[in-house]
């Protein structure tokens, strides 16, 4: 069976998303160990630490499904939501 080149993108970027998603749900198992880590790495005030934990679990999980599901779209709004979403796994 043989795929097209934007088939082999599309499973490529897909299986790379899923490696976000997974990271995240192991953020979320291990929560208090990274902040713990994080902490120690990172002297801030506890609160922001969580803060931040939770902005990068939710950005791994909810950001990959996002890009997943606006993959080749053509939509104006949408490309600018898929592009912020990029922005922001840049940041983290």
């Amino acid at each position: 069976m043989e795929f097209k080149n934007d088939n082999k993108k599309l499973i490529a970027f897909i299986f790379f998303m899923v490696m976000f998603i997974f990271s995240g749900i192991v953020k979320i198992v291990h929560f208090s160990k990274k902040i713990e880590i994080l902490n120690r790495k990172i002297p801030f005030l506890s609160s922001l630490t969580h803060l931040g934990m939770i902005l990068v679990i939710l950005l791994e999980i909810f950001g990959s499904l996002i890009l997943i599901s606006l993959f080749k779209q053509k939509n104006k709004n949408l490309i600018i939501i898929q592009k912020i979403v990029y922005v922001l796994f840049f940041m983290f």
